[in-house]
């Protein structure tokens, strides 16, 4: 995953989510939770955490967060498709910077 391009999608889309007020309460709730998690995902782990876990099950783990965040964001994207097509261009964007590197 490019970092640097995945942070600057990711804060498009919260700009993004701020310049749309009148998005529904539970469709803003469920693009928030998944930017938090992928923020946390781009933070870097802690050296306990790092030592006690092989790379093996890292990249599963990992592997496994991705893909629970890509199907909530894709959730999402279904939601907003007619209301709401800027919010749509940004998650679609999010989406690719995080399954880029997989393909």
């Amino acid at each position: 995953m490019n970092e640097a391009e995945l942070r600057r999608r990711l804060e498009e889309l919260h700009e993004a989510l701020e310049r749309t007020p009148d998005l529904g309460a539970e469709t803003r709730e469920l693009l928030r939770t998944v930017t938090d998690d992928i923020e946390h995902l781009l933070e870097p782990a802690q050296p306990a955490e790092a030592e006690a876990t092989s790379a093996t099950k890292a990249t599963a783990v990992e592997r496994e967060r991705r893909d629970s965040i890509v199907a909530r964001l894709r959730d999402a994207t279904r939601r907003l498709e007619v209301e709401h097509p800027r919010l749509l261009l940004a998650t679609e964007d999010v989406i690719e910077a995080i399954t880029a590197p997989f393909r």
